[in-house]
């Protein structure tokens, strides 16, 4: 019983001055980094799509410094609802 009316919004979250300091190995931990430089420091923004009742129906995790907009697609790519029966 999903109310169809989607919102999706972002928060930032700032991070610990120690939540950077793992060993950087390879291109692949590049690719998973949920932390980004802003003017307030480390931040981590996490991108939510909500449904009409304020349910959580996917999200993402970036670095604080990527762009909503960048992501949109990504979000309600995620979006994925059990069938009954």
């Amino acid at each position: 019983d999903v109310d169809w009316l989607v919102s999706v919004d972002s928060t930032i979250t700032r991070a610990h001055q120690h939540a950077a300091g793992a060993r950087k190995k390879g291109q692949a931990l590049q690719k998973r980094r949920s932390l980004g430089r802003s003017r307030g420091g480390l931040t981590t923004k996490i991108h939510l799509a909500c449904d009409g009742h304020g349910r959580p129906l996917s999200f993402v995790v970036t670095g604080g410094n990527i762009n909503d907009c960048t992501q949109f697609e990504q979000v309600l790519a995620q979006i994925s609802v059990r069938r009954p029966g």
